[in-house]
């Protein structure tokens, strides 16, 4: 997630390609550490390789955005990843457990627990996610002067402090 954090920041302009790199390598080399040095280091192979493979593939995604057709599916996963990322963990991981101890095939499970984490994702968009957005940009809203209201968005802050002189890191 930190990870993700850096990439945005060199997304929106705040950083430079070399911050992004070093501190992303920093974050992914913390990470792998206290994984050596864990309950699960026995497993640190597995998930050196899932680790090192998601960090590529959202690498490689980040480098060609500009050249990725949109894509219906993928819009909609983006608007739900939050929610997924907190529920995959706890909810995907005790069905499926489950499941397969009661004796339902692992396929089946499988796609029972995906389809239950991404209803579960989606509905937590619509009742949580989504009205949490709207009261964060009343307040934000509330807070600047009359003036910005409407016209001012974080990316358009950002980008009159780097016109107004301020160095961008």
């Amino acid at each position: 997630m930190f990870i993700g954090t850096c990439f945005y920041n060199h997304y929106c302009g705040r950083w430079s390609t070399l911050k992004l790199c070093t501190l992303s390598g920093v974050l992914y080399s913390f990470a792998l550490v206290s994984i050596c040095h864990s309950p699960q280091a026995s497993q640190r192979t597995v998930f050196l390789g899932s680790y090192s493979t998601a960090f590529l593939a959202f690498a490689g995604a980040y480098l060609l955005r500009d050249r990725l057709p949109r894509s219906g599916v993928l819009d909609w996963l983006a608007n739900i990843s939050y929610p997924l990322y907190c529920l995959h963990g706890v909810i995907g991981y005790v069905l499926l457990s489950e499941l397969v101890s009661r004796g339902v095939n692992p396929y089946v499970a499988m796609g029972l627990t995906l389809s239950s984490v991404l209803g579960g994702a989606f509905l937590l968009h619509r009742a949580a996610e989504r009205p949490g957005i709207r009261l964060g940009q009343l307040v934000f809203n509330s807070l600047m002067p009359k003036q910005w209201i409407g016209t001012m968005t974080p990316h358009k802050l950002i980008a009159s402090r780097a016109s107004d002189g301020k160095k961008v890191a």
